[in-house]
């Protein structure tokens, strides 16, 4: 396979794109995250994809399209705009997106229509305020299943929702 090198056909759209994603994340991490201004970050990208199509990295380099996946995977609001930019996902050319970030919103949309997540990313906050996983199909071969998409071993992600806030990725 042919690595696609850092020069984006759009670099304004990658920058764009990271500058919205950077906001989302930071917001999130401050605890100051806003529906309202996610609503606009998600609006801003269905427009950028009706102009160029799926963020992909040959179109936005490999930041701007991991960054755009952050955007969509933070539109719990709009499931519908989750579930087609998934498929887009997974009709581009496998050099064209990332696998890892295809696996994550694959369980988020699953888990946000409310089916079992397929690999183990999505998480939660039981009564007692304890992070665990949500169900998920045949947990037996979550490792199998994690590997072929270039996630780390299930229980090393697991340790990250171990950590206090501040300390996970």
């Amino acid at each position: 396979m042919e690595e696609i090198k850092e020069n984006p056909i759009y670099p304004d759209m990658k920058a764009e794109i990271h500058l919205s994603a950077f906001v989302d994340q930071e917001s999130i991490k401050a605890d100051k995250w806003n529906l309202e201004a996610a609503k606009k970050r998600t609006e801003r990208l269905k427009e950028i994809i009706e102009k160029i199509g799926l963020p992909t990295i040959s179109k936005v380099g490999e930041e701007g399209h991991v960054a755009a996946f952050f955007i969509v995977q933070h539109s719990d609001f709009d499931v519908e705009f989750q579930k087609r930019y998934l498929e887009m996902m997974k009709s581009a050319p496998s050099e064209e997106v990332n696998k890892r970030y295809t696996a994550f919103l694959e369980d988020r949309t699953r888990v946000n229509t409310g089916r079992l997540q397929v690999y183990g990313t999505q998480f939660y906050k039981n009564e007692k305020g304890v992070w665990g996983p949500r169900p998920m199909i045949d947990p037996k071969n979550i490792e199998t299943r994690r590997k072929e998409v270039g996630l780390e071993p299930f229980l090393l992600y697991k340790q990250l929702w171990d950590k206090p806030p501040d300390e996970k990725h």
